[in-house]
């Protein structure tokens, strides 16, 4: 449900045609055949309800949609032919002080441990409308550096990577410091029984380590700090802050026997959802069902809890 590119859709087709009936433009754009068929009607209606009330969109008095002052800035300028931006820009604060900016993109909960400027900080809260984060300093524990991803890993990627790192297999294409890299890794590997073992101490820490998707991942994140856990997934695992390997189990075991909520209220915990262009005229209802498409899925992140606690074969 990317409605965010819908925006741009429905915009484009209101400026090609100078206008556009509410039932035509739904049926372009999201009838069958259409590219947005998750988008229902009354998922619809609220969308330009939204925009008519951000002045993105109007509507004469024989209901044609036309474009607002808001979307006639946008259909004009250079940057609408770009459905996709680069990650929002996020003010860092402390106090009255601006400490700088950060593209995020991955998800911040308040309390979360970060990193900026080679300082711990704790997030007090997190301002979407003004891309504003407020922090307080803070020390022990080890933060998560949060800025833009470089793209989600599938679960056959993770997969691919355990099987390489528990085998002996020989790479003839891997220089001489790919492979040192490649028998480095292997042995840590070995040395930490990751083959057996899924949890594991890093000082103050707890890496939890499913060996699955960004998807899963992340989405098994979200659901610990429901547990009461200081947790972010960080490349291929997951870093427990100030925990116990038992603290973990513990709250994994309570999500993998427990009915997993639905994606959009898990999305509703999510403080920064705003990460497409034009996520900013979304409403919360609307931001929430669309990050929960395109971010979390429950089901199986209930699954990748089971098989860490053994569940599952």
């Amino acid at each position: 449900m990317d409605l965010s590119t819908l925006v741009q859709q429905l915009l484009s087709l209101i400026a090609q045609h100078g206008g556009a009936r509410p039932e035509e433009a739904y049926r372009v754009l999201c009838g069958r055949g259409g590219p947005f068929t998750a988008v229902r009607p009354q998922q619809f209606a609220a969308l330009l309800r939204e925009l008519a009330e951000r002045d993105v969109v109007v509507q004469s008095a024989d209901r044609t949609l036309l474009t607002g002052a808001k979307g006639d800035r946008e259909v004009n300028h250079y940057t609408f032919y770009a459905a996709f931006p680069t990650a929002e820009e996020y003010r860092l604060v402390h106090g009255d002080t601006t400490l700088g900016t950060m593209p995020v993109e991955n998800p911040i909960h308040e309390d979360q441990l970060v990193v900026f400027a080679a300082r711990r900080w704790r997030v007090l809260a997190v301002h979407e409308e003004d891309k504003l984060i407020q922090l307080t300093p803070a020390s022990g524990g080890k933060p998560v550096i949060v800025g833009p991803s470089s793209g989600r890993v599938h679960a056959v990627v993770r997969t691919r990577m355990r099987a390489i790192l528990a085998g002996d297999e020989h790479f003839p294409y891997l220089d001489s410091t790919a492979q040192q890299a490649l028998e480095q890794a292997r042995r840590a590997y070995a040395q930490l029984r990751l083959d057996e073992e899924c949890f594991v101490r890093d000082g103050q820490d707890v890496l939890a380590l499913p060996w699955t998707g960004d998807l899963e991942l992340g989405t098994l994140a979200q659901l610990l700090v429901g547990q009461g856990l200081d947790v972010a997934a960080q490349n291929l695992a997951l870093v427990v802050v100030k925990a116990t390997v038992e603290d973990v189990r513990v709250a994994v075991r309570s999500i993998a026997e427990a009915p997993p909520p639905t994606e959009v209220d898990l999305a509703r915990e999510v403080l920064n959802k705003v990460t497409a262009k034009y996520d900013r005229w979304l409403g919360a209802d609307l931001l929430a069902a669309q990050y929960a498409t395109t971010h979390l899925d429950c089901p199986a992140a209930v699954e990748v809890a089971r098989s860490l606690i053994g569940l599952v074969a």
